[in-house]
């Protein structure tokens, strides 16, 4: 597994691997990385933020994206979502652009 070399910034680009498969199950989302053999299961956020990453996006627009539909502040959402992105970088499973 690789490391972050830098934290994310509000500008950072990021996108999901087009390569992985990915069925929604159960109300989650069911996804392997056919590169690892992984599993992954996304619950209902996870998803939100994942089904926003099909295409670039900045992490302060996905942040603002998130804090219409979620009862959230955008300081928090920030916290959150960088945290998880990081480890979505991690596992190589989203990439910057």
């Amino acid at each position: 597994m690789t490391e972050i070399l830098e934290k994310l910034d509000l500008a950072t680009v990021l996108v999901r691997r087009e390569d992985l498969i990915a069925q929604e199950l159960e109300g989650e989302l069911v996804m392997l990385d056919m590169q690892s053999g992984h599993y992954f299961g996304f619950d209902l956020i996870a998803s939100a933020i994942w089904s926003r990453l099909e295409k670039p996006i900045t992490l302060q627009m996905l942040c603002e994206n998130l804090v219409k539909e979620y009862s959230v502040s955008f300081d928090q959402c920030l916290e959150d979502v960088s945290f998880f992105l990081e480890e979505l970088l991690n596992k190589e499973l989203i990439e910057r652009v």
